[in-house]
């Protein structure tokens, strides 16, 4: 691991930490910024998008921010910049004046881009894409290094506007409120914004995109995309060849945040998560992906899921003037949980690999935060895994 590389990676562990339960939203940016590739966040109001985008960008020292919640109503000057009256009377030019907007930005946070007019999101297909703007009849280098944009609510790729611009975004995360009793804790514990410690300069973050440039990528890799392409198709879903062109810029720069020089098979493991165009696609999409490229990777979730899916429905531990009954099954569901984490835990040991590791240690977390909800309400705990 390079020393870049290790400063990124610091820079991920922190934000984990800071952001309880957002490890996918925290990679899939930073995957964004080391490959200058785009990244969606849906999520319910009040889950931190805002806050996660920029305590990332503000960690890149000397870096330009540039942060727009979007309305229909929106001028092009909020995003692009006003015209320059100076340029109109000495040269007869309509050219925008771009300082402290979206083509002098090294980092672009578009809020709620869903109620953006169809006007304002055809002007950032280029700048999303290409990472130009035409400006006084002149095509111009943007800044810009990454773009996210978040929504509360899931964009229709048949939308007016929509599918041409959601093309040129790679991943898609959904962010969920936290279940775990400790992030509640950590987030009500909190004193203001969430802020992080790390600081890298965006010089060396170009450093990083040049070495990102540099991760190898066997055939196989190559090979794994098109037959997941071919899968796709089967299943009645697409990969433009502009997403795919994407996605093995986005495995180079996962590798690299991986520590890694290559890419591996393993590393489709962010494209099954984060490749959906729509929600109700997204298990379909993991089960092809992991299947195809990474079978162990694909045991590995299909085991976490159903623990995952246990704890989320489990909910809050009754209040102490619950009926008995009440305590009573609440306390049942968790001893069933118990039992499914122990399994899993012994099935994941039986898997080699640095991911059931990973794996066995969410397991834990799982674990510690069912005894804290189980001493919340009987005062009493389980055995470890």
């Amino acid at each position: 691991m390079s020393s870049l590389q290790q400063q990124i990676a610091t820079l991920r562990a922190e934000a984990y930490k800071v952001f309880p339960e957002m490890d996918l939203a925290v990679t899939s940016i930073l995957v964004g910024f080391l490959s200058r590739q785009n990244t969606m966040l849906y999520g319910k109001p009040g889950v931190a998008k805002t806050a996660l985008v920029t305590a990332l960008a503000n960690s890149f020292t000397n870096a330009i921010f540039f942060h727009k919640a979007m309305n229909k109503q929106q001028p092009l000057e909020d995003i692009f910049g006003p015209l320059s009256p100076s340029k109109l009377i000495s040269q007869d030019l309509f050219m925008r004046n771009t300082a402290n907007r979206a083509p002098e930005a090294d980092f672009i946070l578009l809020d709620e881009v869903g109620r953006a007019s169809d006007t304002i999101l055809d002007s950032l297909l280029e700048l999303f894409n290409e990472g130009t703007f035409e400006n006084g009849g002149v095509r111009q280098k943007a800044r810009r290094m990454s773009g996210v944009c978040t929504s509360n609510s899931i964009l229709a790729g048949n939308a007016s506007g929509h599918e041409a611009f959601l093309d040129r975004v790679l991943c898609r995360v959904d962010v969920q409120d936290p279940v775990m009793l400790e992030s509640w804790k950590y987030i009500l514990k909190m004193k203001g914004s969430p802020k992080l410690q790390t600081a890298i300069a965006v010089e060396d973050l170009a450093l990083m995109q040049q070495e990102v440039s540099e991760v190898s990528v066997p055939d196989s890799i190559f090979n794994l995309l098109v037959n997941i392409k071919d899968r796709f198709m089967e299943e009645g879903l697409r990969i433009s060849p502009r997403r795919a062109r994407q996605t093995i810029e986005a495995l180079k720069a996962y590798a690299y945040l991986e520590g890694e020089s290559e890419v591996l098979p393993d590393h489709y493991e962010l494209v099954a998560k984060t490749f959906w165009d729509v929600p109700k696609d997204a298990t379909v999409i993991q089960k092809i992906v992991l299947e195809i490229a990474a079978p162990k990777q694909a045991e590995i979730v299909a085991l976490m899921d159903d623990v995952r899916s246990k704890v989320t429905t489990l909910g809050a531990p009754p209040s102490a003037t619950a009926a008995s009954e009440i305590r009573s099954l609440w306390g049942t569901r968790c001893t069933d949980i118990q039992t499914e984490i122990n399994r899993t835990s012994q099935a994941l040991r039986e898997i080699p690999g640095s991911k059931s590791a990973l794996a066995i240690d969410e397991l834990g977390a799982i674990e510690s935060d069912l005894r804290l909800k189980l001493q919340t309400m009987f005062g009493f705990g389980t055995g470890g895994v």
